[in-house]
């Protein structure tokens, strides 16, 4: 321990941040402020000054914040030396993340198969809140997934880009006829843009779930 001058304590050392605290600056960093942006209005609206937190503070949580919006460096090294070119199609981490699977023997299914596709998407497979996206075939009467995204965008930018890729890898010979999802515009609007023949319904599933959720929040449970 250095000690200096003629002080023979260890010097003070602040009280930490308390977690609503924080939380509040989270939340106006994820709003976009800056962190003298946010300094100023915890100076302004606090009257105990052990609740301001500093600027290189703020400065760091912005900077760890970032981070953790992004899959960790060990995931995609352990993605790239595990898979290479046999399965990991495409890498993208700015300005969205954008990370495209299907297997070599996925081309010929799409080609073969791939008149009636189904397009689906979830929260829960995948770490830092990313979407796992997957297009669907149905081979001898099973619906089997074959080629997913990865991606913290739900646009149709992204889903076009998606879409592209697969159809260039199989040399344009993935025509996709009908194409059957939720009801998103983004789906919509990127099946219209890439494959401009095909038709896009929402699917059954969708419809009822919608519907549901529907009624649940305007008082309707009863009927659910």
């Amino acid at each position: 321990t250095c000690l200096k001058g003629e002080h023979n304590h260890l010097p003070p050392v602040s009280p930490p941040i308390k977690k609503d605290i924080k939380r509040k600056a989270m939340e106006l960093i994820d709003a976009g402020q800056t962190p003298t942006q946010i300094h100023k209005r915890f100076v302004l609206q606090s009257t105990d000054p052990r609740d301001v937190p500093s600027r290189s503070m703020l400065k760091n949580w912005k900077y760890s914040h970032k981070r953790a919006s992004l899959p960790s460096a060990d995931a995609i090294q352990n993605v790239k030396l595990e898979y290479g070119e046999k399965f990991l199609r495409y890498i993208q981490l700015h300005p969205s993340i954008l990370i495209v699977f299907f297997a070599t023997d996925a081309i010929p299914l799409l080609e073969n198969h791939g008149s009636m596709i189904f397009i689906d998407g979830t929260f829960e497979l995948t770490e830092v809140n990313l979407v796992t996206t997957a297009i669907m075939l149905k081979i001898n009467g099973i619906i089997t997934p074959v080629c997913w995204l990865l991606s913290d965008s739900k646009s149709s930018d992204t889903y076009e880009q998606f879409f592209r890729i697969i159809s260039q890898v199989s040399k344009h010979r993935f025509c996709p006829i009908y194409c059957f999802g939720d009801f998103e515009d983004a789906f919509r609007i990127a099946i219209e843009r890439v494959f401009p023949r095909a038709s896009y319904f929402g699917d059954a599933f969708h419809f009822v779930a919608a519907n549901t959720k529907w009624l649940r929040m305007h008082n309707g449970s009863e009927y659910v």
